[in-house]
């Protein structure tokens, strides 16, 4: 685990855990020069859209290999698509009507969007 190291008052060191350093340098933006006050404080990453050729292939896959869920989704959407929610991230999974827009599956390109996500060591 990554750790950082504060003074305190006294002289001694004291290691904060990764949730505090979090919290730690959001104070350290408080009251800072004017354009970094206008920074909004993001807390983390709320969720990713994709598109897709085919929902229900994409649900299989991040359901069944990465443990994602799938969550209700509102029913005024009027196009097909997926909500899924874990690990603290939601992922919206949206059918294409063009499947031209989308990139070959056969090629991939680093260029092209994409997400990436931590696993364990299998």
């Amino acid at each position: 685990m990554q750790q950082m190291k504060e003074e305190e008052s006294n002289g001694q060191e004291k290691k904060l855990s990764t949730n505090e350093e979090s919290q730690h340098k959001e104070k350290d933006y408080e009251g800072k020069d004017q354009k970094e006050e206008h920074q909004l404080p993001l807390m983390a990453l709320n969720l990713v859209s994709r598109l897709c050729r085919n929902v229900e292939e994409s649900v299989d896959f991040y359901t069944k290999m990465l443990g994602f869920v799938k969550i209700e989704r509102p029913p005024a959407f009027d196009f097909d698509g997926a909500w899924l929610f874990n690990y603290g991230v939601g992922i919206h999974l949206v059918q294409s009507k063009d499947k031209d827009r989308l990139p070959d599956q056969d090629h991939l390109d680093p260029m092209d969007n994409h997400i990436s996500f931590q696993v364990h060591l299998l």
